[in-house]
């Protein structure tokens, strides 16, 4: 979403509502401070963090569910004003709003519920950029854990491996994914002649474009997310049409600093392209 921060409070506070009447109220225990502790997210955590979001002008919030042993439940958001965009040098830098779900939510809802979830949550942000799907979700900055991870991503191209500090530094109005529901801001929809002229460069049957309001679209990929399993020959066509499609459009993560896990990561990130 587009900063500032201050025009976003009242959406992200909704959104942050509906995610959690849909998840049960009582499923997000855990809050962190900025000092980095966790707190109880009881009558009084739950005013702090308002409040944090309605008077902080760069606000970062991240909520967890209790479990020590699981991540499955999370929201996390980093908001930013154009002055501290502008402190950091990083013109391309948005807020960012995440939600996490379990497969098992899916499993008891279907994935017709978690679709409807995603609507109504973009219904109340003005997003520009954003997807939902099938992730690796978890502690993902573990320099040992990387090369399996993206052996898994290689095997199952549908599942993202997302950032472990998020994409809002520098990702400006470029898209992530492919995922199941992509969703298209103006900038992008305008260069490919709107929802209309998306459509007609993708051919899948199972691809739907929806047009939504402010000249955007969300383009949703068959009627549940997809692994894909590659050693299967199963290499998700509508997610490669689609990244053929938006590649000129698409995010490149960059390391803070040189890795050695920078060829895996562009290797990783162009697996519907080879």
């Amino acid at each position: 979403m587009l900063p500032p921060h201050q025009e976003l409070v009242r959406g992200v506070l909704s959104a942050l509502e509906a995610y959690r009447q849909a998840v049960g109220l009582q499923v997000l225990r855990l809050f962190a401070t900025e000092e980095g502790d966790w707190k109880a997210l009881d009558d009084a955590g739950w005013t702090q963090v308002q409040r944090k979001l309605r008077e902080k002008r760069s606000p970062l919030i991240t909520l967890h569910e209790a479990s020590e042993t699981e991540s499955r439940y999370a929201f996390f958001y980093f908001g930013k004003d154009a002055t501290y965009a502008s402190r950091m040098n990083e013109p391309g830098a948005m807020c960012e709003a995440t939600f996490w779900l379990p497969t098992e939510f899916m499993d008891a809802h279907g994935p017709e519920r978690v679709r409807k979830l995603a609507l109504e949550l973009a219904s109340l942000l003005p997003w520009h950029s954003g997807y939902c799907g099938l992730s690796f979700n978890g502690d993902l900055d573990i320099p040992s854990d990387w090369h399996a991870l993206t052996q898994y991503g290689m095997r199952h191209p549908g599942i993202d491996i997302p950032s472990p500090e998020g994409h809002s530094w520098d990702i400006g109005s470029r898209l992530g994914g492919p995922s199941w529901m992509n969703f298209l801001g103006p900038a992008v929809l305008m260069d490919l002649g709107g929802a209309s002229g998306l459509r007609a460069h993708l051919q899948d049957p199972s691809t739907t474009v929806h047009p939504w309001e402010g000249g955007k679209a969300i383009v949703t990929l068959g009627t549940q997310p997809e692994a894909g399993d590659t050693l299967r020959g199963d290499v998700l066509p509508a997610y490669r049409e689609l990244a053929r499609v938006l590649e000129p459009w698409r995010y490149h993560r960059q390391w803070q600093t040189p890795s050695p896990r920078d060829q895996e990561l562009r290797r990783w990130e162009s697996r519907f392209l080879d």
